[in-house]
């Protein structure tokens, strides 16, 4: 029977082997777009000088759809060579884990507390913890589940629960490396989830909401109206004066929409993180108990949470 080291040894080669030719395709594929998007503006330009107008339509109308489906084939690819990278690193972490050698990952430093009966007496976390030992979480919440597993002591019942689910996933070694490497593509994102929730919770993010309701129905006709009388020779300072209160408007919902705009655009790339997990979880079949009752959470009357 092959030892651990050696296969995590093992699929450090095979991953480092994927990533190169993965580089290489990305590599290939990004000379292709440039090629791409530079022979339409040449073909553009000459149809154009040509008054061939039918020529400049079509060209205008298929190619951001065959430039978008490009961009998609070659993100595609990224992803793939990110995914065989974050494969690569854990495995590598577990040998690094066999040698005893921790002091490169999370120490968890944040959950230490001193009043604690057990967690500094027993190096639960800090420098060569527990913590370093047992910590493959990708998330937030994850990653206080764990800490919260530690701190507080289960009952007989619970534990056997959990080792039941353990023993299922020992024999999965890549179901598991797979669902930690998709957590990985999205870490960095993970501290925008706290400012995303912390948004939802904060309500209406403009006061007088019925008057921006009304002023949105108002002013576009009005504007339109104040053009077309200054057209035909009516005042220009009504024009103006309708001008001047759209600036107003848009200026006092700017910031808010802004704010809100940052939020849920950066919040949203974080919350594929626990899509892209969700979802390996629902297309995953399990018999320990705690991993179906786990699965059924994300499963509603066939409404799937990773769809949502």
């Amino acid at each position: 029977m092959e030892s651990p080291n050696a296969t995590f040894k093992k699929i450090i080669k095979q991953q480092s082997e994927t990533v190169a030719k993965l580089k290489k395709k990305y590599s290939f594929w990004s000379g292709i777009r440039v090629a791409v998007f530079l022979v339409f503006i040449i073909s553009i330009l000459y149809f154009a000088n040509s008054r061939d107008m039918l020529a400049v339509l079509v060209l205008g109308l298929t190619f951001p759809v065959f430039f978008g489906l490009l961009i998609k084939y070659h993100n595609k690819i990224a992803f793939s060579r990110d995914h065989a990278q974050n494969l690569k690193l854990i495995n590598q972490q577990e040998t690094l884990r066999l040698k005893g050698n921790l002091k490169s990952f999370d120490p968890g430093s944040e959950y230490i507390d001193a009043l604690h009966p057990y967690s500094i007496d027993l190096d639960v976390f800090g420098n060569h913890s527990l913590f370093q030992l047992l910590n493959r979480t990708t998330t937030f919440g994850a990653k206080m589940q764990l800490s919260g597993w530690l701190l507080n002591p289960a009952g007989k019942k619970s534990v056997e629960i959990r080792q039941e689910a353990v023993q299922e996933l020992t024999h999965q070694l890549d179901w598991r490396q797979d669902f930690q490497a998709h957590g990985m593509h999205f870490q960095q994102e993970e501290n925008k989830i706290k400012p995303l929730l912390k948004w939802l919770d904060s309500g209406d993010i403009l006061t007088n909401e019925g008057l921006y309701r009304t002023m949105l129905f108002v002013l576009p006709p009005l504007t339109i109206a104040s053009i077309i009388l200054w057209g035909l020779g009516f005042s220009l300072y009504f024009f103006l004066v309708v001008i001047l209160i759209n600036g107003i408007v848009l200026k006092s919902v700017f910031l808010p929409t802004k704010d809100t705009t940052a939020f849920t655009s950066e919040g949203s790339v974080a919350l594929k993180a626990y899509s892209s997990l969700i979802k390996k979880v629902e297309d995953s079949t399990f018999k320990a108990q705690m991993l179906i009752e786990l699965k059924d959470q994300f499963d509603h009357d066939h409404f799937k949470a990773s769809a949502e």
